[in-house]
């Protein structure tokens, strides 16, 4: 990205428009360059292990202790520059200054890019990467992808403020028609925006048990959101939720409902088990386990999906329920959506017997999360069965109708 600083004398013979003009270019430069997802165009066999663990670290901490810390400096430097308040005082300084920080953004970012390039590979298709890094703590492949989903998703939100920030300064000269437009009258998205940055470079060295927890504490909250609806529309009286203003009008619908929350509430119990409220609760647990990457990934989205897949089954009971009578209600959907949200988290039971459970210190401690798991894998079994049997049973009689 051209430095247009090297075209503007230090005097004061530009005038304020011209100097925002240019920042104004700057920003939407950065914005057009950067606001996609960019294409890894090496081989994808530079992967962790092609750089050797020793440089995978030293690209990590290059990372983590340099370039990250350097773009958010830059990003909130140039945002604070174009603030509001900051604009009150001296406003030509501050626009060529921001001139100056526009290039070095580019260049942060390029560096960011290829370093993420060089450390870790775009999919986790290959075997060697996803089933031999068990070893590798934090530089485990799952974990340095999702290290880098986090910053591109980052990176398209800093964008789009670049955008607000360029429209702010072509309205800054009237107020009236920024209001118009639902310009607050304050821009001042540094705080947040360099928190956003900072959470990332903080995430990325978390123990693998930190993120565990947090996504198994997230399903959690999901679920419960679930049950929430659920509850609405089985109940007329019950607060009705955001997502199903109607309650469920017939009894077959209504039963096939109420047989959704033992299941809904064991894989709820499951996740509970891997937060502070279980497992994570353990004393001298180590920070990461043997797992490798595929085996994490299967694990941290089955917690990210099960909520999205459990609303699907809420939604195909509303519908079914509003054309109760008139066709036949979609009960193949339903059942499969069902297996598949309880299947997909029974399968992460395996890793969490032979990876989490076997790191708990205390002896009764790990036989009774042993024991707990076996019951509930017996649970989730029954409950999901019962669920489909009543399913069936309710397209055999509403078939026959």
């Amino acid at each position: 990205m051209e430095n247009k600083t090297n075209n503007i004398p230090d005097g004061s013979g530009q005038t304020l428009e011209y100097l925002e003009a240019l920042v104004v270019q700057g920003l939407r430069n950065l914005q057009r360059k950067w606001e996609s997802p960019r294409k890894v165009t090496r081989d994808d066999t530079w992967a962790v292990r092609a750089v050797g663990v020793n440089s995978s670290e030293i690209l990590f901490d290059r990372l983590h202790s340099n370039l990250l810390p350097l773009f958010k400096d830059q990003v909130s430097t140039i945002l604070n520059l174009l603030g509001d308040a900051s604009m009150k005082e001296e406003p030509k300084l501050k626009l060529r200054r921001a001139l100056e920080i526009q290039p070095e953004i580019d260049y942060s970012i390029t560096q960011i890019h290829s370093t993420f390039l060089d450390l870790c590979p775009e999919s986790l298709s290959a075997t060697t990467v996803e089933t031999n890094d068990q070893h590798l703590k934090h530089l485990k492949a799952y974990r340095l992808l999702e290290f880098k989903k986090e910053f591109d998703g980052e990176l398209g939100s800093v964008c789009s403020v670049f955008g607000t920030a360029s429209e702010f300064l072509e309205l800054r000269k009237y107020p009236d028609f920024r209001r118009a437009l639902s310009f607050n009258d304050d821009f001042e998205p540094s705080e947040s925006t360099s928190y956003c940055i900072e959470l990332i470079i903080k995430n990325s060295k978390r123990s693998e048990m930190d993120a565990i927890e947090e996504y198994a504490t997230g399903a959690v909250r999901g679920i419960d959101g679930v049950l929430a609806n659920l509850i609405g529309l089985i109940n007329p009286a019950a607060p009705q939720g955001y997502d199903f203003p109607d309650s469920l009008n017939h009894q077959p619908m209504i039963n096939l409902a109420t047989t959704a929350i033992p299941f809904i509430k064991l894989l709820k119990l499951f996740f509970k088990k891997l937060s502070k409220h279980g497992i994570m609760n353990c004393q001298r647990l180590p920070p990461f386990t043997q797992m490798n990457s595929y085996q994490l990934k299967r694990f941290c989205q089955s917690a990210e999906n099960v909520a999205g897949g459990l609303g699907e089954i809420l939604y195909s009971l509303a519908e079914g329920d509003k054309t109760f009578g008139d066709r036949p209600v979609d009960i193949q959907f339903i059942t499969d959506a069902a297996e598949e949200s309880a299947s997909k988290v029974v399968a992460s039971l395996l890793s969490v017997l032979l990876y989490l459970v076997p790191l708990i210190d205390s002896l009764p401690e790990k036989n009774y999360f042993q024991g707990w798991f076996a019951t509930w894998n017996t649970q989730i079994n029954v409950a999901v069965r019962n669920f489909v049997q009543v399913a069936k049973d309710l397209r055999h009689e509403h078939n026959h109708v």
